[in-house]
């Protein structure tokens, strides 16, 4: 039997940081492009979502950090 993972999109930590970026004016636009600065914190996060698939992932934790 397959196990299912079910993601909770209202728990989403990219469209939380995402919606709060954009609603705090975190994002610059450059000639049709939109820029953003991630903290190394956030930046973990977004690339190890990545990698693993937004559909396989339901929550990642930094281990590294206290």
């Amino acid at each position: 039997m397959e196990e299912k993972t079910e993601i909770d999109e209202w728990n989403n930590p990219l469209a939380e940081m995402s919606t709060a970026y954009w609603r705090n004016g975190g994002f610059e636009e450059h000639g049709g492009c939109f820029q953003v600065t991630l903290t190394p914190t956030e930046l973990i996060t977004v690339v190890s979502y990545m990698m693993l698939g937004m559909n396989k992932v339901k929550k990642i934790t930094n281990r590294g950090e206290q």
